[in-house]
């Protein structure tokens, strides 16, 4: 009985050895396993298509970031500046202290810049280089070379700015904006914060274009897009999966003035124009039509019984402009331009600007219900279009007759005592030895009726004058004072 026992006991207690024998082995060798499962998986990983996909697609990035950043270039701008001295506590000094003298103060500015010419030539931001006193380029090889500023252009913030450093320097390759789309990546190249970060890249998407109402330039037609940029990245390069230019990095919109997830961008396309009209004119030429313009809101569109909200409606027609003279009137809806639709105001706008003055435009309106087709001539868009109001397009002196006209409005009402309520143009000025002057014609009299003419604007004075025959009379319907009367005008 008691070696049955035992042997029961010893037999067990085998049993438990070998079963924890046969644990420990394998919780020994387990280590060697999970390497063993761990390199396979890693190798495994390597030969998934779908990550080589990702690899791949990394490699690009890498390889195209390699080849834009050498056309990048570091901007160091210094402006001096001058601010009052106040001169407290300066017992030489007796006066208003908001007459002190002057004093000057060094600041000092970062930005980017990018080749696109190999002799040097850079396009960067205006405010990059904006009223500069001293303005250094460093390139990606590390040379630092004095810049000249060859042409700007606030209206775009765009900048031209070139270096003397051989005819062989990396130009970045220039794309064409017209043709990206939201949704594409892209890569922004550039200096954020200090020199210390120049030539950093980061990537992200175009997430809108035709961005307009931003308040960054007069000429909004921006990129959006999401790759982070924060100052110092101003002037920088925006670049499609090819490595081509496709914008010039400008602002973000930001609460702290830091990257906040939007950034814009001026298209490259815009750029171009700019820089070649920089550096063959030395200014940047654009056309004009003369009209003020607002886009088609759903209540405009109802209450003028439109079809569309896509558009611009022509509010107010500048006389003596390009538009008045080729008909243009004021409650016109422009649909189309040289046969391509007009969305809205600021595409319509941007467009005008960018063709030639004196180049003949065709414009598809709406009046009154019914379509018409206008050919106007572009003028020079002017520098100031008020002071061109005053010098130009607000008056115009008949050689022939000897008398100055302008549009009427409520103060030559006043002035003359006129009804505020009368169309016509005001003589603000004739000749006493002019045929006019003899036939009667003074200074304030409003001028009605030429011949069979209704006279309404500048324009339609000047057509008018130009029919008249030199050799007949001709009959002036003019009101003077309240009073109406007509004058028989002969020039020969």
């Amino acid at each position: 009985m008691e070696i049955k026992k035992n042997f029961g006991f010893w037999t067990k207690s085998l049993m438990v050895g070998l079963v924890l024998g046969a644990v420990s082995i394998n919780y020994l060798s387990q280590p060697n396993v999970l390497i063993s499962q761990t390199k396979n998986s890693q190798t495994n990983l390597s030969q998934n298509p779908a990550v080589q996909r990702l690899q791949d697609f990394s490699e690009g990035f890498a390889i195209i970031s390699e080849a834009v950043t050498p056309s990048i270039v570091t901007i160091f701008s210094e402006k001096t500046e001058k601010i009052p001295s106040m001169n407290f506590g300066n017992p030489f000094f007796w006066g208003n202290p908001n007459q002190a003298p002057e004093q000057e103060r060094k600041s000092r500015g970062l930005g980017s810049g990018i080749i696109v010419k190999s002799d040097g030539t850079i396009l960067t931001n205006n405010h990059v280089v904006e009223n500069s006193d001293d303005l250094k380029v460093k390139l990606s090889d590390g040379r630092t070379l004095k810049a000249e500023v060859i042409g700007t252009d606030p209206k775009t913030d765009v900048a031209v700015i070139k270096i003397n450093a051989g005819n062989d320097l990396p130009a970045l390759i220039l794309g064409d904006s017209d043709k990206i789309r939201v949704g594409e990546w892209v890569l922004a190249i550039g200096n954020p914060f200090s020199e210390d970060l120049s030539s950093t890249v980061t990537q992200g998407i175009i997430s809108g274009t035709g961005r307009s109402e931003v308040g960054i330039t007069q000429y909004d037609n921006l990129i959006q897009t999401d790759a982070a940029v924060n100052p110092g990245n101003s002037g920088g390069a925006l670049v499609n999966l090819k490595g081509e230019l496709i914008g010039i990095n400008t602002a973000i919109l930001s609460r702290t003035g830091s990257f906040a997830g939007i950034s814009f961008a001026i298209p490259v396309n815009q750029a171009k124009d700019v820089m070649e009209d920089l550096l063959t004119k030395g200014k940047v030429v654009r056309g004009w039509l003369g009209v003020t313009i607002q886009n088609i809101t759903p209540e405009l569109a109802k209450a003028m019984d439109l079809k569309s909200e896509k558009g611009a409606i022509v509010s107010d027609v500048l006389s003596g402009g390009p538009s008045e003279k080729a008909g243009l009137i004021s409650g016109d809806v422009v649909t189309e331009l040289n046969g391509h639709e007009v969305v809205n105001t600021t595409t319509f706008r941007n467009k005008i600007a960018s063709i030639n003055p004196d180049e003949t435009v065709k414009l598809k309106v709406i009046r009154d219900g019914k379509e018409k087709t206008l050919n106007v001539k572009l003028g020079e868009l002017p520098d100031d279009v008020r002071e061109w109001q005053k010098t130009k397009g607000s008056q115009t002196k008949d050689e022939f007759l000897g008398i100055e006209v302008k549009p009427f409005s409520e103060d030559f009402a006043k002035r003359y005592r006129l009804d505020k309520d009368e169309k016509g143009v005001v003589v603000t000025n004739i000749d006493p030895k002019s045929k006019a002057f003899s036939a009667g014609i003074r200074e304030g009299d409003l001028i009605q009726k030429i011949g069979k003419t209704q006279i309404n604007s500048i324009s339609d004075f000047q057509k008018a004058t130009k029919e008249i025959d030199k050799n007949s009379p001709t009959a002036f319907f003019i009101k003077r004072e309240g009073g109406s009367l007509f004058l028989a005008v002969t020039l020969g």
